[in-house]
């Protein structure tokens, strides 16, 4: 909502009476907002209003003076007024001159205030996205930081069940060399056991190829023997 100029007056006419200098700054911190070129103008109108206004000096000479410089001439009292008069012009013009380059100085600062007032309404808008960027980047870190706990513990739950593993394999394959060696020892025992059976075969067929021999030794001694004796019986 635009302030108005009487508010302005308000909080001017607050500051004299609280014994302070109505200056632009004062005044837009009580109402909080507002440029400061409307405050100007209306502190610039405030201030016309307060000054009293010069007027040409037109008293008759107080009867204080008359009884007192009787003997000087109402003429002399005329000048006297023209002097002041005119010095009162002089100063009157002077002060419109002050006046002059006083407003243009004071329009500068009110101008360059202005471009001050939103390069920092800019800097305010840009530190509170700042504030709220580094609070959602500290949310995200926050998150990515549960996130690489929870990856973490899973990450050591697996070592531990790859390292589980492992001793397991270790053992099976200790159980399984000493069951190879078991059946390497009992595969060369089978061997001279086979290999002592297979001897004993041939000398077995040895003996039986003997065996043979002497019977039909034995058969042929017998066949002589029944010729001789059937030869004897004749």
């Amino acid at each position: 909502m635009a302030i108005t100029p009487e508010q302005i007056f308000a909080v001017a006419d607050e500051l004299v009476e609280e014994g302070k200098k109505p200056t632009l700054s004062n005044v837009r911190k009580i109402i909080g907002s507002g440029s400061f070129t409307t405050i100007s103008d209306a502190m610039t109108e405030w201030r016309e209003n307060q000054k009293e206004i010069l007027q040409p000096i037109r008293e008759t000479p107080p009867d204080a003076i008359s009884s007192r410089v009787n003997s000087l001439s109402s003429e002399i009292w005329t000048i006297a007024v023209k002097m002041a008069n005119s010095r009162l012009n002089s100063e009157r013009e002077a002060l419109n001159n002050d006046r002059t380059e006083l407003e243009a100085t004071r329009r500068e600062a009110v101008e360059l205030a202005d471009e001050m007032s939103d390069e920092l309404d800019t800097l305010k808008a840009q530190y509170h996205q700042a504030i709220e960027d580094g609070k959602q980047k500290a949310a995200l870190l926050a998150s990515l930081q549960t996130e690489n706990h929870d990856l973490t513990k899973q990450l050591d739950a697996s070592v531990m069940k790859v390292e589980t593993i492992q001793t397991r394999m270790d053992d099976l394959k200790a159980d399984s060399d000493a069951r190879i060696n078991d059946l390497k020892t009992e595969l060369a025992h089978a061997h001279n056991e086979a290999k002592s059976q297979r001897e004993q075969l041939a000398e077995a067929n040895k003996l039986a190829g003997d065996s043979r021999e002497a019977a039909a030794r034995l058969a042929g001694e017998l066949e002589a023997l029944k010729a001789q004796y059937a030869h004897l019986m004749q």
